[in-house]
């Protein structure tokens, strides 16, 4: 392992704690779905900017780094949850792969756009990525709990609360 290898390594030890309480300051948690993900975009990002940084972050100038990391991580974070806001927009394609029917005419995709959009503003960001999940055939529910480290019973209370938040829109698809 080289110098350069062995430096960024102890950077991203040191300063690790700081990349977790960036996403607590963000209220994102270690349940959350896309914590690692977020976690390794932050990670990657904390060593460019000890790369752009006037100092030594490891050395002297280590607490003025800390404030300098602190807010190019936020700034960095936000950002990020900005562009996965935005592609969590539904679209028709999402909608159909959802709820997996083809759709034969334009007023019954409307409908369902309607009832997605109106699911999509009752529920928070967890609870319909939770729903998309529940949607996907692909997954079962022991997958689910594992993905969110939680048990079966868990997952099937969380689909609980949401069936009863949205309930009343069945009759939107009728």
């Amino acid at each position: 392992m080289d110098y350069k290898s062995l430096y960024k390594s102890r950077v991203l030890t040191q300063f690790e704690p700081l990349i977790h309480k960036t996403l607590q300051r963000m209220t994102i948690n270690q349940r959350h779905i896309s914590y690692e993900d977020y976690a390794q975009e932050l990670r990657i990002k904390l060593l460019a900017i000890e790369e752009s940084f006037d100092g030594e972050a490891l050395g002297e100038d280590r607490i003025r780094f800390v404030a300098f990391a602190g807010k190019g991580l936020y700034w960095h974070l936000v950002s990020l949850l900005r562009k996965n806001q935005k592609k969590s927009e539904v679209s028709y394609d999402e909608i159909e792969a959802a709820a997996d029917v083809d759709i034969p005419f334009e007023s019954s995709r409307i409908e369902l756009l309607f009832f997605m959009e109106e699911v999509r503003r009752r529920l928070d960001q967890s609870e319909y990525e939770l729903l998309m999940m529940l949607c996907d055939e692909s997954l079962t529910v022991t997958e689910i709990a594992k993905l969110y480290g939680v048990g079966r019973k868990t997952i099937y209370q969380r689909k609980n609360k949401i069936v009863s938040k949205i309930n009343d829109l069945k009759t939107l698809l009728l």
